[in-house]
């Protein structure tokens, strides 16, 4: 199901309307929203925008959100103490 909601939102090709789900309470959904902005063609996914998500207590969200950061070679260089702080941080 999840799938197919974040291939529904690429198609839509709604960016500002889809960035509303990063700031959702469920995890899920901005996980989703985190995957279809990524993917879409006119997305412009901001580091401001990733960079908290990161810091979920949410294993797949988290890792959402890492995924994408790995992919932004630019981002690394003021991300890479909050990366650390991840990887640091007990299960």
């Amino acid at each position: 199901l999840e799938h197919s909601i974040v291939f529904a939102l690429i198609e839509l090709d709604s960016p500002e309307a889809t960035a509303v789900g990063l700031s959702s309470s469920n995890p899920a959904v901005q996980r989703a929203a985190l995957t279809a902005l990524d993917q879409m063609n006119s997305g412009v996914l901001s580091k401001e925008q990733v960079a908290p998500l990161l810091a979920s207590r949410n294993a797949s969200l988290a890792e959402a959100a890492l995924d994408v950061i790995s992919r932004r070679p630019a981002w690394f260089d003021e991300l890479e103490s909050l990366v650390a702080q991840v990887f640091a941080r007990p299960n």
